[in-house]
């Protein structure tokens, strides 16, 4: 039903969850998302188990390697328990198919070097705490649970 309203806006892009305790899962919940005509795919680190940055990267390479849909990395340590410094964001940015991340996280300093390490490369979305300071520092200028183009 989502994606009929969807559609019928051109200006709508849907993005669906697809992370999973594990990697396998997420590579399903992309297949099925992609069958049924998401245009992107939102995705945490595996969250069941404490993951290391070398299991992470792993897992966002392998699920946007397989081709489904673009990758959005979904960055909200209290929920994956794994906490992304901006040079591991420029790294997994540099993956073929990372085409967006959100940062829930509002700390300026972070924020600061968050935008500076990643350069433009994809698109950002942030928390709605960190709105304006987003803004200021180059943001994709919208709220993640509006639509924006991917």
């Amino acid at each position: 039903m989502t994606l009929e309203q969807a559609r019928k806006h051109t200006d709508i892009v849907t993005v669906a969850m697809t992370s999973g305790a594990t990697t396998l899962e997420a590579l399903k919940f992309a297949k099925i998302a992609g069958e049924m005509g998401y245009d992107a795919q939102q995705l945490i680190p595996p969250y069941y188990w404490r993951c290391g940055e070398e299991e992470v990267y792993k897992h966002y390479q392998m699920v946007a390697e397989a081709g489904n849909l673009p990758v959005m990395v979904y960055h909200n340590p209290a929920l994956s328990k794994f906490n992304m410094s901006p040079k591991f964001f420029g790294r997994l940015c540099g993956i073929s198919g990372v085409v967006a991340i959100k940062e829930v996280l509002t700390d300026l300093q972070h924020l600061e070097a968050l935008y500076d390490e990643l350069g433009g490369r994809v698109k950002m979305l942030q928390t709605f705490r960190a709105f304006l300071t987003g803004l200021m520092l180059g943001a994709a200028g919208d709220f993640i649970n509006r639509h924006y183009r991917v």
